[in-house]
């Protein structure tokens, strides 16, 4: 088995006689112009070994190709091959542009190296949609290597894939040192220091669930809502608003943990955080914080009295919020002197 390291000068670590960098493999796989003025990675010290995929020889009786770290992929090169999980897999939706119109769906990968996410495009949404399955461990082959746009991804990786006619997807039976998912959890605590609109992973005990609730989208479709509240060890907790059929599927009756991977950050009724197109929502995942969280609930944590960082709610205001009823206003013959004097009032 050959290992190797990210390129980035490092020299690999080979079987005698094998002394080529991994940036010199790849440099050979691909454009050599290319390569040689293409920026280093973004995530740097995310290195990771390399493998061969354990499949032999094809039967032209070439070699297999060098698996190599997501933190090494590079725009301009395309003959590499990935082994990564998938950690979130989107339902597929239409795209138009002045250049046409189609369908498309995007899915996310991690290996021990970082995570990229990955866009399908009309016919390579139906070869590869059925085959994908979250939580599966795929071979990937060359895709296309950009910049990503940060308006429609939020992945931490400056770049992601696109797949081609010529991506090869295959599964892998061997998920071994793969992590099932990548997050930098913040405490519960931490977010009222920080930004309006930050995205963040935020995971907790769901200690309450508010009623399923339903509105008119600007669309003007009938849509979905619903809010449960999450607590953590900080002695903290937020509400959580989570929308569609996630809110619709959601079951917080044995007080779940709940873990919401980039989730936007909203000063709304104080702090709060709400789901987003691109968030993973995962209800008692399997990772360590999630295992070492409900020990922590289930011995002492349930019984802490903590502060919510959200305050309550009721049709969108305060709990201190003044309410009124159009009736009350009208027979208290409120904002009739010359006294101003300010309401909510709440409509259905």
């Amino acid at each position: 088995m050959m290992v190797g390291m990210c390129n980035r000068g490092i020299r690999a670590v080979s079987s005698p006689g094998q002394g080529r960098t991994l940036q010199n493999q790849l440099s050979a796989q691909s454009h050599p112009a290319a390569a040689s003025t293409a920026s280093p990675h973004n995530q740097p010290g995310a290195a990771s070994s390399s493998t061969r995929v354990p499949a032999g020889r094809g039967d032209s009786g070439k070699k297999t190709p060098i698996v190599v770290p997501i933190a090494c992929l590079i725009p301009y090169q395309t003959k590499w091959t990935i082994r990564a999980r998938v950690t979130k897999k989107n339902n597929i939706s239409p795209w138009s542009n002045p250049k046409g119109e189609g369908k498309l769906f995007n899915f996310e990968i991690v290996d021990e190296s970082g995570e990229i996410s990955v866009t399908a495009f009309n016919k390579e949404v139906d070869k590869f949609f059925p085959l994908l399955e979250t939580g599966k461990v795929y071979y990937i082959s060359e895709g296309k290597v950009k910049e990503t746009n940060k308006k429609y991804i939020t992945s931490k990786n400056n770049y992601e894939i696109i797949l081609r006619n010529v991506t090869s997807i295959v599964p892998c039976e061997d998920d071994q040192n793969l992590p099932m998912v990548e997050c930098d959890f913040r405490p519960i605590a931490q977010l009222e220091h920080m930004e309006k609109d930050d995205i963040i992973d935020v995971i907790g005990v769901c200690r309450s669930v508010d009623d399923l609730s339903r509105f008119t989208a600007r669309t003007g479709r009938e849509a979905y809502k619903r809010d449960i509240d999450l607590m953590d060890t900080s002695g903290k907790a937020v509400a959580v608003t989570l929308w569609g059929e996630q809110a619709e599927m959601f079951d917080g009756s044995v007080q779940p943990i709940v873990a919401v991977k980039r989730a936007r950050l909203s000063d709304f009724g104080g702090q709060s955080v709400s789901a987003i197109f691109s968030s993973a929502v995962m209800v008692n995942p399997d990772i360590p914080e999630a295992h070492w969280l409900r020990r922590w609930y289930d011995q002492e944590g349930h019984a802490l009295d903590c502060q919510s960082l959200t305050e309550l709610r009721p049709a969108g205001g305060g709990a201190n919020t003044c309410w009124k009823t159009l009736s009350d206003i009208k027979t208290e013959q409120l904002g009739q002197g010359d006294k101003l004097c300010s309401h909510s009032v709440a409509l259905w």
